[in-house]
């Protein structure tokens, strides 16, 4: 079962993290919009993400994700209509 977060319908920006890990798997997330990574702002920290769909997300700087100082790792995620400036 896939989990949906729209930003449309969420007022979502994005999700924030410092020195941490987050595991996310199997998400729709679409139509999410910030300053610095439309989905995730990572500050010193690892995402793994497995099986996740990215549409049509943007952000100022680092379109779906921002990252200072971390690692992502992305397993049959799938990025369309993603975008930064």
């Amino acid at each position: 079962m896939q989990n949906v977060i729209s930003g449309a319908t969420n007022k979502f920006s994005n999700y924030k993290f410092s020195g941490t890990s987050v595991t996310s798997s199997n998400n729709l997330i679409a139509g999410c919009v910030a300053n610095k990574g439309a989905v995730y702002y990572l500050d010193h920290s690892d995402l793994a993400d497995t099986g996740s769909t990215f549409k049509y997300n943007g952000a100022i700087l680092g379109g779906v994700a921002y990252c200072i100082s971390c690692k992502m790792t992305f397993i049959r995620s799938i990025f369309d209509g993603n975008f930064a400036n």
